[in-house]
């Protein structure tokens, strides 16, 4: 339809959708990435809410994996090993001695690349295919994402999809980096509520140990879950640097939730998963004029990563990442923005 063909387009190598009310997302078909996400605060003016950089030959050249999907496994694979099915897997060692994001992951990849339409919005559909080996990854394995973004409400919903012709290691993540400021600015002015008072179990190199740790009472709100609140005095007195996987051990309307008192704007996110990754980029650079000057520096974006614990070792405390011969990997994660005048906490 002629209104379709004017709410997408590609553009400096992005392919971008907008819907009715005022929110814009480009994607690449390099690393299935979603670039920038703009939408309006709560004056009416566009803004950026993704952490983004202007081409796609720049996302070849960072190591933040922006916008990305991680795959064939987000997280960390200790000593790049493992063991299934009686066999011994070695796996490409891309963080010392140890693998980070799958290796040679999927976020440095073209993904095939097509779009859909529904009643209720527009999306991109993406596909790529793992051959037996990949990285060292048992079996040959064919994943596809879909994008959608909603006409009426300001919401994108992943749906990540997989299937293997062998038992296999499996944990599949986005990996944006969100700022609901709109400028070139820190996080730690955000509000921050998770549905889930314990984090997964890590030792100095943040290898799950199995096992959950309970936060400290200051730091769980009247309702039992994880809050970050910048006036709380708790995160006065400790760095708030998060790289924590949350286990989602509540029935929430909402499993996380971010609200910026400068833009108004609040972030909404749904999950099928049964854990979330929340990492405060930390690692990200500083005094590195090209990426700062596009606002990306230490602790200027948060990820909301909805994943597995990225553990190989079985644990039987935490949700196994082994997706068995045939077997559907089927995932929804939603991502909704709004605006609110002031933070109440409904989770």
């Amino acid at each position: 339809s002629e209104m379709a063909k004017n709410q997408s387009q590609f553009c400096d190598g992005f392919y971008e959708l907008k819907n009715s009310r005022g929110m814009s997302v480009e994607f690449s078909s390099y690393g299935a990435l979603i670039g920038k996400i703009c939408v309006l605060d709560r004056k009416g003016r566009s803004i950026p809410v993704t952490l983004s950089l202007p081409k796609v030959s720049d996302y070849q050249r960072q190591v933040f994996y922006l916008g990305a999907m991680m795959g064939r496994y987000a997280g960390r694979i200790p000593e790049g090993n493992f063991t299934l099915g009686g066999k011994n897997y070695e796996i490409i060692k891309n963080n010392g001695r140890h693998t980070l994001h799958g290796g040679d992951g999927f976020d440095k990849r073209y993904w095939e690349m097509d779009t859909f339409e529904h009643e209720d919005g527009r999306g991109v559909r993406f596909e790529i295919f793992s051959s037996d080996g990949d990285s060292g990854f048992p079996g040959n394995l064919r994943v596809v994402v879909f994008y959608k973004l909603f006409n009426e409400s300001n919401k994108l919903e992943i749906r990540i999809q997989a299937q293997c012709d062998q038992d296999t290691q499996i944990n599949l993540a986005q990996h944006s980096y969100f700022n609901l400021n709109g400028i070139h600015s820190k996080i730690d002015n955000h509000f921050f509520t998770i549905g889930s008072n314990c984090h997964s179990e890590t030792d100095s190199e943040l290898m799950p140990l199995g096992g959950w740790v309970e936060f400290s009472r200051q730091m769980v709100n009247e309702r039992g879950n994880f809050e970050y609140s910048p006036n709380n005095q708790i995160w006065k007195e400790i760095p708030f640097e998060m790289d924590h996987s949350f286990l989602l051990n509540r029935p929430c309307e909402v499993n996380a939730r971010a609200w910026s008192p400068l833009s108004g704007i609040e972030l909404n996110v749904k999950t099928t998963q049964p854990t979330l990754h929340f990492y405060t980029g930390n690692f990200l650079p500083d005094g590195e004029e090209y990426f700062n000057g596009c606002g990306i520096s230490k602790k200027s974006g948060f990820c909301f990563e909805t994943m597995r614990v990225p553990n190989t070792k079985e644990f039987k405390d935490y949700p196994t990442t082994v997706l068995r011969k045939d077997e559907l990997f089927d995932e929804i994660t939603s991502f909704e923005f709004g605006i609110v005048d002031s933070y109440d906490s409904f989770l």
